[in-house]
Formats: C-alpha cells, sequence, structure tokens
C-alpha cells in the first residue's frame, strides 16, 4: 500500500494524495484501524493509496514495496508536499527497520 501519513487531524480537502484512496482515521481506534489496515493488506490491495493518521500503519508489513525495495510512506515536508520517507533519512531502510520507533525518535525531519 501506498501510505499518504498526516501527523495529526486529516482534511477533508487534501491535495498532494491520489482522489481515489481509503482514509483510516486514527480517532476511530486502534483495532478498527488495524482491522482495515489488515483487510486491506489481505485483499491483494498492495497499490491502493491509504491517506491516515495512524502511525502503525507506517510499519513495513503495510507499506514496504517489493519492487522499489523501500516502503512507501508519504510525510508532509514543510513546503506541505507529500514527500517518500526514504528522501528524509540518511539512512537506507531496509524491511527490518523500526519505521514507527523511527519516527517516535524524530529520525524523518527535513
Amino acid at each position: 500500500m501506498r501510505i499518504y501519513f498526516e501527523d495529526g487531524e486529516l482534511y477533508e480537502n487534501n491535495e498532494g494524495i491520489p482522489v481515489e484512496n481509503y482514509t483510516i482515521d486514527a480517532k476511530y481506534g486502534f483495532s478498527s484501524c488495524m482491522r482495515n489496515l489488515e483487510k486491506l493488506n489481505n485483499n491483494g490491495k498492495e497499490d491502493v493509496p491509504v491517506y491516515t493518521n495512524f502511525l502503525e500503519a507506517i510499519d513495513n508489513e503495510f507499506s514496504w514495496n517489493e519492487d522499489l525495495g523501500v516502503p512507501e510512506v508519504y510525510i508532509r515536508n514543510k513546503s506541505e508536499e507529500f514527500v517518500r520517507i526514504d528522501t528524509l533519512t540518511d539512512k537506507q531502510l531496509r524491511y527490518v527497520h523500526d519505521l514507527v520507533k523511527m519516527y517516535r525518535a524524530g529520525k524523518f525531519k527535513e
């Protein structure tokens, strides 16, 4: 899945993400969000864009693109544009990296 992560409230009219997307809002709780992510993941929706503020969605289980060899996670930069997460770090991201932990530690700042 392509994860468009918003650190905060989700916007209704959001530019920069595909119009056809699934929205998973953290306000509905952990279990609901995980259920929705797992349903998309298990139904062969690898290329579907997901707009979310649920931090666990950036995990490689949901975001890893085998063809590109990177997580397909997009985060807003200071210019309010979505950029792929691997451009926000000097590390070469691998499947084994804990992206949620790295995000919490501030590793994806411009």
